[in-house]
C-alpha cells in the first residue's frame, strides 16, 4: 500500500465467520479426500455444498 492510498471495504461476499460444526468422522475423511483431489480447501467444499441446497 502507498501512503494515504484508500482500502476498500470488504464486499459482504468476501466477509467470514469462524464456526464450529460437530461432523462424523467418517464424513470428514470423505470430505476431505474429495477437497484434496479437487484442489479445494474444507471450508470452501462446505460452503459451495452448502449453497447448492438453500
Amino acid at each position: 500500500l502507498e501512503k494515504g492510498e484508500i482500502v476498500k471495504e470488504p464486499s459482504r461476499l468476501m466477509k467470514t465467520k469462524r464456526i464450529n460444526i460437530t461432523v462424523p468422522l467418517y464424513a470428514l475423511e470423505q470430505i476431505d479426500n474429495y477437497a484434496k483431489s479437487h484442489n479445494i480447501n474444507r471450508s470452501t467444499f462446505l460452503v459451495e455444498s452448502a449453497l447448492r441446497r438453500v
